[in-house]
């Protein structure tokens, strides 16, 4: 099977993605701790979730178009056996991420131990759910439209900055990690709080000795 859609277009797609993540993430910290951060990064791109979900594509397909590692297609409704795939995926990803950083990083990226269901501290069936849920619907109603708007794209200009864009990106995934590492701990650089009580909002911002 040749795939649909250009490099160019799955980069973009990746770069679009890994900012929904940083969304998302925020969104999630918003409800459950009462503030934002920088997720780790200087750019407000996660590109983990962007190279998940675009690997996903390139393994299984779209829940329309079931074709398992571009060879074999999967035939009638595959929406169930792709939000099962997902959730598999998902807690592998989560429980395999999490427990390399903890033994090479020397701190918890997170932990889920609070949440009924956790099968670990950085996995639980509730959040792979939820996380398949997303991930389900997205490739369904999303991706498709999103792919169209990005392959119409495809110019010399766009390419350019495209993959400027990607590069920063990379980088900036690089230099956090790095510095995660000679700290063994977080890569805070700033922090929004909002207080209920007063119904004020604190920005917090962290300076750091560059390493």
């Amino acid at each position: 099977m040749e795939y649909e859609y250009k490099y160019f277009s799955l980069g973009m797609m990746v770069l679009f993605i890994s900012f929904l993540g940083f969304v998302l993430e925020n969104m999630w910290l918003a409800a459950t701790r009462g503030y934002m951060d920088n997720r780790n990064m200087r750019f407000p791109f996660l590109l983990g979730y962007g190279v998940l979900v675009v690997g996903m594509y390139l393994l299984i397909g779209t829940p329309q178009e079931i074709v398992l590692f571009g060879k074999w297609y999967l035939e009638g409704d595959g929406r169930c056996f792709y939000y099962l795939m997902a959730t598999v995926i998902v807690s592998l990803c989560e429980l395999i991420l999490g427990t390399l950083v903890e033994h090479i990083f020397g701190f918890e990226y997170w932990n889920y131990e609070w949440i009924p269901c956790h099968l670990s501290k950085y996995t639980s069936l509730p959040t792979s759910l939820g996380f398949a849920t997303i991930i389900t619907l997205f490739m369904e109603y999303v991706f498709p439209c999103a792919m169209r708007v990005f392959s119409k794209q495809d110019s010399l200009m766009t390419r350019v900055f495209g993959m400027l864009v990607f590069i920063a990106c990379l980088m900036d995934f690089i230099s956090s990690f790095r510095k995660m590492y000679l700290r063994h701990g977080p890569n805070e650089r700033w922090r929004i709080e909002r207080s209920l009580e007063e119904g004020t909002c604190r920005i917090e911002i962290q300076h750091r000795n560059p390493l």
